[in-house]
């Protein structure tokens, strides 16, 4: 009777688990937040892969490139003297602030493709994780004296000089962030004498960079994953590179505009939403309140997760985890191998994998909607870092225009295999035509479907055969007249050639606008008007937003690459 009994409890809960209908909730009247540009990758797009990968990173919607692992390019001992890596041993000779002691010409090169293909450089100051047969990768640049860092400081320090200041015949590109070193407390990376010693490197390289420039954005620590995790369901926070470090900064007023981390291998998405929480309050609580928290490694190198649906879906629950939170970048590692988010480009062909499609998706969520609006019915484990059995993640937005909803539903595991999203105080009537187009990554791959209904305040769509490790973008968008085009598109405007060195022209056919130039720190440099034509000769090459107000009210915005 009790064999019988089991028997019967088995199917049941199997119907229950494969059979259940969740509805989502959409209300466009209720704003909980803002996009922002987070997503970015270590190495670039000319970088492990044979050919580039620059096309499939601009179109996955890509922002970032972290200089770090390039085994040469943007480590320290490839452009200066002071250290020989292959001997492992140091030239005290070497006076940082002499241009006789650097050789820029690798890592101009990585640099000029990094900018020149449309990205902004995050600068990991230091050396790339230990190859070539050489651990540690390097000891710890100390002076002479072996406490100090004096001349790793004035390396930083120059090194910005050189590419946001022009010095030894450099760049003015736009570099906000620097980030000092990488994983210390990780013993590959380097022969740790102390954590303390890190910190009074920390401080005076930090401090040598403010000393150039106030603006620079300067943190660390890059922190391994094992100040985190230490084995079991839950984090153990190794104080020496969060809660010690933070008191350091705090008692010797070492800047700190960004705390940075890193983490891998966790199998619950939801993982970096909780640690993002947790290192949010211990900023808090050190006085921190305004540093921003980068996530500039995560990844989960394990198998099922390479070009997969289980991939998109477990890097789409990541974003949407995070998206609304104090963690202000994410940088995959490494975005060209590793669980790639792109393969080589064929020509001028993108060529993006199952997992490169998060990007994508999210990255058009808050490009086209950056409005987020609310929609309730996230499920997830918030206490377990290696339970994924229960994670459904959600995030809606609106452009201001009110033509635009788009919905990112990341089903990673579940026990829903029916969704009925439910849109509602919509500001769209029956006379609306209102196209509905479902992008989605599944088992089989990257689909896309299409269809039209008659507006009105609630719409409905289903989404049915729902199964774990599939993601979907929905978007909605009235359709409004051939005049009103440029409300939900950037398209009627050409803005050419791009990147761009002396001018850039505007093709339009309107005879009333309004061009502002913008910088990454969102000053205005200059605006114009009715006028088609920019100089730009006298910027500094860099990423820029071009605005374009049209005559009409809407405004349209193109990021632009000056290279001179």
């Amino acid at each position: 009777m009790k064999k019988g009994l089991l028997i019967l409890s088995t199917i049941f809960i199997f119907f229950i688990t494969k059979s259940q209908t969740k509805t989502i909730l959409v209300d466009y009247n209720v704003v909980s937040g803002s996009g922002k540009n987070m997503t970015g990758v270590n190495t670039g797009p000319n970088s492990v892969v044979a050919g580039t990968t620059k096309n499939c990173l601009n179109q996955i919607g890509n922002r970032i490139i972290r200089t770090h692992d390039y085994h040469g390019p943007c480590d320290y001992w490839s452009y200066t003297n002071f250290f020989n890596y292959f001997t492992q041993t140091f030239n005290y000779a070497f006076q940082s602030h002499l241009p006789s002691g650097y050789n820029w010409t690798m890592t101009d090169a990585q640099i000029d493709e990094i900018v020149n293909s449309g990205f902004e450089p995050y600068f990991r100051v230091g050396i790339s994780f230990p190859g070539g047969g050489v651990s540690p990768a390097s000891p710890m640049p100390k002076d002479v004296d072996g406490v100090n860092f004096h001349t790793f400081a004035g390396i930083a320090k120059r090194t910005a000089m050189h590419y946001t200041g022009g010095w030894d015949s450099g760049y003015n590109y736009q570099i906000p962030y620097w980030e000092i070193w990488n994983e210390p407390n990780n013993q590959a990376s380097w022969t740790v004498d102390s954590a303390m010693a890190y910190y009074r490197m920390y401080k005076q390289c930090a401090d040598s960079l403010k000393s150039f420039n106030p603006q620079l954005k300067v943190g660390g620590p890059a922190a391994a994953k094992n100040s985190f995790y230490n084995g079991g369901i839950h984090f153990t926070i190794n104080p020496k590179y969060v809660t010690d470090f933070l008191s350091y900064c705090q008692t010797n007023t070492a800047p700190l505009d960004f705390y940075s981390f890193h983490m891998y291998d966790r199998p619950n998405p939801y993982n970096l939403r909780i640690l993002t929480d947790t290192l949010s309050n211990y900023l808090n609580q050190y006085g921190f309140s305004n540093t921003e928290l980068i996530v500039s490694e995560t990844n989960i190198n394990t198998p099922g997760y390479d070009n997969t649906a289980k991939g998109c879906s477990y890097l789409a629950s990541e974003l949407i985890s995070v998206a609304n939170t104090r963690l202000s970048k994410l940088i995959w590692y490494r975005g060209v191998d590793l669980n790639p988010l792109c393969y080589s480009d064929s020509g001028t062909n993108s060529h993006l994998t199952l997992n490169g499609y998060a990007y994508q998706f999210f990255n058009a969520l808050n490009d086209t909607t950056p409005v987020y609006i609310q929609s309730p019915g996230s499920e997830f484990n918030a206490t377990n870092v290696n339970d994924s059995l229960n994670n459904l993640m959600i995030l809606s937005g609106k452009n201001s225009a009110g033509t635009i909803v788009k919905v990112l539903v990341s089903n990673h595991e579940s026990i829903y295999n029916n969704l009925q999203l439910s849109l509602q105080n919509l500001p769209w009537s029956n006379t609306d035509n209102i196209s509905i187009r479902t992008e989605s990554v599944t088992s089989a791959g990257y689909q896309t479907s299409t269809s039209s209904q008659a507006g009105n305040s609630t719409m409905t769509l289903n989404l049915s055969n729902v199964a774990d490790a599939s993601v979907y973008l929905i978007t909605f968008r009235k359709n409004v007249p051939n005049a009103m085009e440029q409300l939900i598109s950037s398209d009627k405007h050409d803005v050419y050639p791009n990147p761009a060195d002396q001018k850039v022209y505007l093709r339009t056919g309107d005879k009333h606008f309004t061009l502002t130039l913008i910088n990454v720190y969102g000053q205005i440099l200059f605006v114009q008007k009715d006028n088609p034509e920019m100089d730009i000769s006298h910027v500094p090459d860099g990423v820029y937003a071009l605005m374009i107000l049209n005559e009409n009210g809407t405004v349209e915005k193109h990021k632009i690459v000056v290279s001179k």
